[in-house]
């Protein structure tokens, strides 16, 4: 394998492996400003009659063997230095970037590295069978970070960080997440049956279809600027071992049908 030093002469297009590059060592009658260009002319001659193009570029296919985590090409920049190569006879040539970045070349990318998880050497790695971490600030400006079920795991976790929805997700396959709304001053849990604690602004919302229980081995102590109201389908209990007092600076009301107060053992 004989390696060579080239350039980008325009940028890598959005999810393509390919690359137009110039090389010296393998054009060297090319010459001139760094922008890829093409001429074509019909040719007749010794009963060949067919157009022939000339092109100051060569068109690369990505191969980075150094890089085996590396999911997508980088997102190469024009004029940044690139290493160009050729397996034995092949007549395709391969690129790689050169593992330092050019200063000012580089801008806005996405960059995932990943890793199978799944021994079947016959499937191609893609989202569902890998786990892999994506910065991205070119299709999108996010970072997500990302499991698999590939290998028998029983669930699948997602944590992404979306600039652009100014939100923060955190969740599995099944429904359980948590998500931070920065615009929206809130932040969100979610259970897979619907359980839902939300802070949102000044607010706080909670709401399940089951039980609610809290066991506090301390103190609990409540202070409320506003009114407090209960609404109940069933029952109210209070229990105490001890003492319950009722104190109020304006009134205490009882509506009802009847009202029992019966003295019990001490």
């Amino acid at each position: 394998m004989k390696e060579y030093r080239g350039y980008a002469v325009c940028d890598k297009e959005n999810n393509s492996t390919s690359l137009k590059v110039y090389c010296s060592d393998l054009l060297p009658f090319q010459t001139g400003s760094l922008d890829a260009t093409t001429a074509s002319a019909n040719v007749v001659d010794n009963g060949y009659q067919g157009e022939v193009k000339e092109a100051n570029y060569l068109v690369c296919e990505y191969r980075d063997d150094s890089n085996g985590h590396s999911i997508f090409p980088p997102d190469i920049r024009k004029g940044e230095p690139v290493r160009v190569y050729k397996l034995s006879d092949s007549e395709v040539y391969y690129w790689a970037p050169c593992g330092t970045r050019t200063t000012g070349n580089r801008k806005t990318e996405t960059h995932r590295i990943g890793i199978s998880a799944t021994l079947d050497n016959d499937t191609t790695p893609n989202d569902d069978n890998s786990y892999f971490l994506e910065l991205d600030t070119r299709r999108s400006h996010s970072v997500t970070l990302s499991t698999s079920k590939a290998d028998g795991e029983a669930f699948r976790y997602l944590f992404k960080i979306d600039a652009d929805k100014n939100t923060i997700y955190l969740g599995d396959d099944v429904g359980n997440c948590i998500i931070m709304d920065s615009a929206a001053e809130s932040v969100t849990i979610i259970s897979k049956s619907g359980a839902t604690i939300q802070v949102s602004g000044n607010d706080t919302n909670t709401t399940c279809k089951g039980d609610l229980s809290m066991v506090v081995e301390g103190n609990v102590s409540q202070v409320v600027k506003g009114n407090v109201e209960l609404s109940c389908d069933g029952n109210v209990t209070i229990k105490s071992k001890g003492a319950i007092n009722l104190e109020s600076k304006s009134a205490i009301n009882l509506t009802a049908p009847s009202v029992s107060v019966n003295k019990g053992s001490t």
